[in-house]
């Protein structure tokens, strides 16, 4: 078991210098312009009983200024996987059309990419803060057209310092690999490359991981993948907190284990 004790104060300063760098062109809203006239995008949000954290990352999309500039050109989707509380009905006014799904985040991703026509989809999830700017730094790289995908970083900040630690630098510095709830695509790309694997366990945290990895690499076969660590999300209920079982998430950790959701 790390412990604080055990973690050199130079490096827990290391890891809040990284971090502040990650967010700082989004704190000072310092983010780029876009232009998307030319481009169809399909923002896509997979949800399977999401009532108490969906309308707080609808919101954060909504506040988006490029999804408002060019409102026309971007889609907004909802992909349900047939929840049993209030998701769809709380979603239904914000987004442009619900799509639903059988259960499991892979085929929730696939059916949404086979379903549309955009340029680039954006994915998404619910329990996720988008902070203002975010979409023109996801977005900024497709000017170059050898590129075929971007992910952004993820930072949970409900958490304890070991936890922050492991999160800014196994899951966004050190390592490669497409956040599922926080990447851009070219759409013949997704297609192209088979999208992402349905026949794992998709309620498994290992296979699941895993498969973000190697659509990484599937993907870099086709063109340039972009990490970029300043398209920050803020993960406000992840599945990395409940290692530490959290009492506010013991619920959402249970069905975790159980293999009931995403």
């Amino acid at each position: 078991m790390i412990t604080l004790v055990a973690i050199p104060f130079s490096f827990i300063l290391l890891t809040y210098a990284a971090k502040h760098r990650m967010e700082i062109k989004l704190k000072t809203k310092n983010y780029p312009d876009v232009d998307l006239s030319e481009v169809k995008v399909s923002i896509q949000l997979c949800t399977y009983n999401e009532e108490d954290f969906i309308l707080q990352t609808i919101y954060s999309i909504l506040d988006q200024p490029l999804f408002n500039e060019y409102r026309k050109n971007i889609e907004f989707v909802l992909i349900d996987s047939y929840s049993t509380d209030n998701t769809v009905e709380l979603a239904r006014p914000y987004v442009d059309r619900v799509i639903y799904a059988p259960r499991g985040i892979f085929t929730s991703r696939n059916l949404g990419a086979k379903q549309t026509d955009a340029d680039i989809i954006v994915g998404i999830d619910a329990a996720e803060i988008y902070p203002e700017g975010w979409l023109n730094l996801l977005l900024r790289h497709f000017s170059d057209p050898q590129v075929v995908a971007v992910t952004g970083a993820k930072i949970s900040p409900h958490i304890n310092l070991i936890h922050l630690i492991g999160n800014i630098w196994l899951s966004d510095i050190l390592t490669n690999h497409i956040w599922g709830d926080n990447y851009a695509v070219r759409r013949n790309i997704f297609l192209l490359s088979g999208g992402w694997r349905e026949d794992i366990n998709q309620f498994s945290f290992k296979e699941t991981f895993q498969e973000e990895y190697d659509f990484f690499n599937r993907l870099k076969q086709y063109g340039k993948v972009i990490k970029d660590l300043e398209a920050v999300a803020y993960d406000i209920r992840t599945r990395f907190a409940c290692i530490f079982d959290p009492e506010e998430l013991k619920a959402y950790c249970e069905q975790i284990r159980r293999g009931e959701r995403f």
